[in-house]
């Protein structure tokens, strides 16, 4: 939500949106849908005296090469559902790298389709704001914002990455902003628009490009050829970033006023207070928002999980000079209600914020009494773990019976249990019920160092291996044990992680019989507790 300088006011930070997938990727059009309700929830509960302003950061469709047709059909509609929960309060748009370049990676660099975009929202209360070419000026004064929210509003098109074959990456230009009219030395706090990060963001930083949905030359020519021409050029970073970026930073701080930069393209949302270093120089708040219209992956799991984070948008509050930068997250299913995380909140003084720490999520219900997971290690085959897993699901004071788990295990370990089923596509699920379940699983986990090397070449491989426990719904009490590791105190360490921003904590662990243990009591949903430990070098 944003709140402004006059009076409140509400800026719906939308980012990533990559409509039009093809068919079998394409979770539209019910999340178009969920994600207008979940905006008109926000809107409503700001109450009618807040004035409101929305933007879309970029990444509006998945490919340039979307027909324009589709581009009209989908663009209207979603307009208008937007019409119906945000009234006539002004919307504007940035392009992103999918805009420009098909999959938002290959050749050729393009403007139709961002001509067809403009064309499709064009007399509705838009305004698309983006450079045409880079002969233009990529950064402008965005007047309908600036009215609305009491605080001056500029976007910048980062977007022109005109030469090379692969490139989701882009650029910035200093001139660009210091051309900007009032920028330097404004006495109100400055909004930079723009799709591209300034800083890397976490999770994402050493993420691997996805290919999953590419051809097998693409496939192959991401993950083998390039890396062997160059270190790590199958990571998103490499690709991904605008050039310019550091100088960009280093020149929002010299501007003399507080800055806040909001901005999409790594789908995962975050915020960073940038502290000025010298006298004169003004604070930059940054915050990313995660993926509006799709559902990210959470990569960073074992070869047999997969996790999904909801799709979310920002909602940035000015109230007077305080602002408050929150996270909406909205079920994909519609079946849950929207949960909302605070990502900073700050108090501006002259050129400065003055931020405030942010106190972790609060549970805010309690599905099941207890969620917990026992892990027993043997020596398995060569250079492997058995693993023995003893699930408990206390008496649940709600709704929840059961649900289907996947089983991090290696893909060719076998595993047996009662409750235990093979899906079609092969992963493998534990159903948990209340009470207690459990599994057995031969040769599930590597334990030497040389096992992982020979399973896991180049830069994929780890020298540490964990188990873990996703509590998906809230818990009085989440545990983690983990038993039979040889000096488990002294070598193990544990983290939580919370799987709606995929961000991670370390996390103190507590002795066990034999083991060790991770305890977090009124653990909220979707968080993951792991607890790892360092492979044997023999």
């Amino acid at each position: 939500m944003v709140a402004v300088i006059v009076s409140d006011a509400l800026l719906l930070h939308l980012s990533d949106l990559h409509f039009c997938k093809t068919e079998e990727r394409d979770p539209a059009p019910e999340l178009r849908k969920l994600l207008c309700k979940a905006v008109g929830t926000v809107v409503e509960e700001a109450g009618p005296d807040v004035r409101v302003g929305l933007v879309v950061t970029g990444d509006l469709i998945d490919s340039s090469d979307t027909p324009a047709e589709r581009i009209a059909d989908v663009f209207r509609s979603f307009v208008h559902d937007l019409r119906e929960v945000i009234g006539s309060a002004p919307i504007v748009l940035l392009p992103g790298n999918h805009d420009r370049r098909i999959g938002g990676v290959f050749a050729p660099w393009s403007t139709r389709a961002m001509q067809d975009l403009e064309a499709a929202v064009s007399g509705d209360g838009c305004t698309y704001v983006h450079a045409p070419n880079a002969d233009e000026p990529l950064a402008h004064s965005v007047h309908e914002l600036s009215s609305v929210l009491g605080v001056n509003v500029v976007a910048y098109d980062s977007t022109h990455a005109i030469e090379g074959k692969i490139s989701a990456g882009g650029l910035f230009r200093t001139t660009d902003l210091l051309a900007v009219p009032g920028i330097v030395g404004c006495d109100k706090p400055v909004v930079l628009l723009l799709h591209h990060h300034l800083v890397p963001t976490p999770v994402t930083d050493v993420g691997v490009m996805d290919t999953s949905h590419t051809t097998w030359f693409e496939r192959n020519f991401v993950q083998r050829f390039l890396p062997w021409l160059v270190s790590f050029a199958d990571r998103e970073e490499l690709f991904m970033t605008a050039l310019g970026a550091g100088t960009t930073l280093t020149l929002l701080g010299s501007l003399g006023s507080a800055t806040v930069v909001l901005h999409g393209h790594k789908h995962y949302p975050t915020a960073r207070l940038l502290r000025a270093t010298q006298a004169g120089d003004g604070d930059v708040l940054i915050a990313s928002a995660g993926s509006s219209g799709t559902l990210e992956q959470y990569r960073a799991l074992g070869p047999r999980e997969r996790t999904f984070l909801w799709p979310s948008f920002n909602a940035v509050t000015f109230r007077g000079d305080d602002i408050s930068i929150e996270t909406v997250f909205f079920s994909p299913k519609g079946t849950r209600p929207n949960v909302r995380q605070v990502l900073a909140r700050a108090t501006r003084k002259g050129a400065s914020w003055e931020g405030s720490r942010v106190e972790g999520p609060s549970i805010s219900e309690v599905r099941v009494a207890s969620d917990e997971a026992e892990f027993l290690l043997r020596p398995g085959g060569v250079g492997l773990w058995d693993v023995s897993c003893l699930r408990r699901l206390g008496t649940p004071p709600g709704s929840v019976r059961s649900y289907q788990e996947p089983l991090d295990a290696l893909p060719r370990a076998e595993i047996s249990g009662e409750r235990v089923s093979v899906e079609p596509n092969g992963r493998v699920t534990l159903r948990v019920d209340p009470g207690e379940t459990s599994y057995r699983a031969t040769s599930a986990l590597v334990r030497t160092v040389g096992e992982a090397r020979r399973r896991n070449a180049g830069d994929a491989f780890s020298p540490f291996q964990c188990v873990s426990l996703k509590v998906r719904r809230g818990a009085g009490l989440a545990r983690l044990v983990l038993r039979g590791l040889p000096r488990a105190a002294e070598i193990c360490f544990g983290t939580l992680t919370d799987l709606n921003t995929g961000q991670e904590r370390p996390i103190a662990l507590e002795p066990a019989d034999d083991g060790v243990s991770l305890v977090v009591p009124f653990c909220p949903a979707r968080r993951l507790l792991r607890i790892h430990w360092p492979l044997e070098t023999a």
